[in-house]
Formats: structure tokens, C-alpha cells, sequence
């Protein structure tokens, strides 16, 4: 299931909650692994809620990713309603380009996550292939890259 936004503005804010719930939970299990040890510190009281939640904004903003990058879909409302439109890749449309700006950086930190599984490891990056190589933003290219070297 994709996830659908009624304009850009919203999309924006659901992006920016997930993001800063991804990073409040690395920084926390960061500081548990820290005080418990690399591994101790899964097995303490908290971990499993705090990563299922992770888990949940992992899947949540895959879900949203067709609606930045470009609905591919049948579905014409859903087309019209994202920020890149149609299913036609348009060099000439200057949303595709920022969006993806918007865009990678988030990426990155997702697929940077320790709970993040090997298949959405692969579709994370993948998206940041696609922004290097379709949208034509370089830094994607180096972003995969660096989570490349970060093992699933």
C-alpha cells in the first residue's frame, strides 16, 4: 500500500515526523549501546517498542516514496496528486529535480538504518540509483555509495 497525501505540504510534515523518529530512536539506542554494550543493549526493557516503531516509519516512508518520486500506478488521482505528476518521465518537469534534492537525504538516512531489512536496504537504494542516474543528482550517486558500505 502506498502512502497518499492530499498535497506537498502534508507529505513534507508525515516525511519530517519520520525522520525525526528515526533519529530519535538511533541516538537513543546509540546512548544504550553505550552504557550496555554493542549487543546487551537489544535485550534491555524498551528495545523492542522503540523498534517496531522505527520499523513502522521505515515501511511508512517506503510507501511514500511513489508519491515524491512519481506515480507509476494506474491510479490517475493518486498521479495528480503527487508533486512529479505523471507516470511519463519529464526531464522538462523542474518538480522531478527538486523533490528529489528534498528527497535523497532522507533516503539515505533509511536506508542508514540498523533496522532497516536487506529488501528495503535494496529499494532505498535503488531510488538513490534512480536519482543519480534518471533525475540527475549527483550526490545521490555518492550517498548510495557510502550505504553500500553499511551492512544490512
Amino acid at each position: 500500500m502506498n502512502s497518499i497525501f492530499d498535497n506537498l505540504h502534508i507529505g513534507l510534515m508525515y516525511l519530517t515526523s519520520w525522520l525525526g523518529q528515526l533519529f530519535l530512536a538511533t541516538s537513543i539506542f546509540r546512548q544504550m549501546a553505550a552504557l550496555f554494550g554493542p549487543e546487551a543493549y537489544k535485550e534491555k526493557k524498551g528495545y523492542s517498542e522503540i523498534a517496531e516503531m522505527v520499523e513502522d516509519c521505515i515501511q511508512s516512508f517506503i510507501s511514500s516514496v511513489p508519491y515524491f518520486l512519481g506515480w507509476k500506478g494506474k491510479d490517475s488521482y493518486v498521479a495528480s496528486s503527487s508533486p512529479c505528476g505523471s507516470p511519463i518521465v519529464d526531464e522538462d518537469n523542474p518538480m522531478r529535480g527538486g523533490i528529489g534534492t528534498m528527497i535523497q537525504w532522507p533516503l539515505f538516512a533509511f536506508a542508514a538504518s540498523d533496522l532497516a531489512t536487506a529488501d528495503q536496504h535494496a529499494f532505498l537504494n535503488g531510488r538513490l540509483q534512480y536519482l543519480s542516474e534518471l533525475v540527475l543528482i549527483k550526490q545521490a550517486e555518492s550517498l548510495r555509495q557510502v550505504c553500500g558500505c553499511i551492512p544490512p
